[in-house]
């Protein structure tokens, strides 16, 4: 009968093993994904667009807008999304 025996070295491989398999994920972001943007579901001129232009500058983050004229259909719309 064979015994199951914890090595540093079995300990060591595991721990690098997981690491790796942790650090995955973030090593495939795709390009688009970790450009800053932010999505703002709104109403038409509910942002104005100097304001978007003028936040845009001076962080470098992408305001993405989406019109919205239903807000029940909108919010049914975002809970159904995976993402």
């Amino acid at each position: 009968m064979e015994s199951n025996k914890i090595t540093r070295r079995g300990l060591i491989k595991s721990g690098v093993a997981t690491s790796a398999a942790l650090a995955a994920p973030t090593i495939w972001i795709p390009a688009s994904a970790a450009s800053p943007s932010v999505n703002v579901w709104t109403y038409a001129n509910f942002i104005p667009k100097d304001f978007k232009k003028e936040f845009e500058k001076e962080t470098g983050i992408r305001i993405r807008t989406r019109l919205v004229d239903d807000q029940g259909k909108e919010f049914n719309l975002l809970a159904a999304e995976k993402n």
